[in-house]
């Protein structure tokens, strides 16, 4: 597993965040390691896959979850 999603166990803190929805909050964990963890479901373009995403709105009641919106921090210019 990820040493992100290890160290910090991420998936024990997903944000719930109302009707079946969580916030998974990432930010040196790839798409593909989420992917082969069973985490998400299999349905993330590859080349996308080596992308680190600040967080994911996920959903579904155990893994592996769906994608509903990726989240990117990013600072005002």
């Amino acid at each position: 597993m990820s040493e992100e999603l290890y160290q910090y166990d991420s998936l024990e803190n997903m944000i719930q965040i109302g009707g079946g929805y969580q916030y998974l909050i990432l930010s040196n964990t790839t798409f593909n390691i989420l992917i082969n963890k069973n985490i998400i479901k299999d349905d993330v373009d590859k080349k996308y896959r080596k992308l680190k995403p600040d967080g994911l709105i996920l959903s579904g009641n155990k893994a592996p979850y769906k994608i509903e919106a990726i989240v990117e921090n990013k600072s005002p210019e």
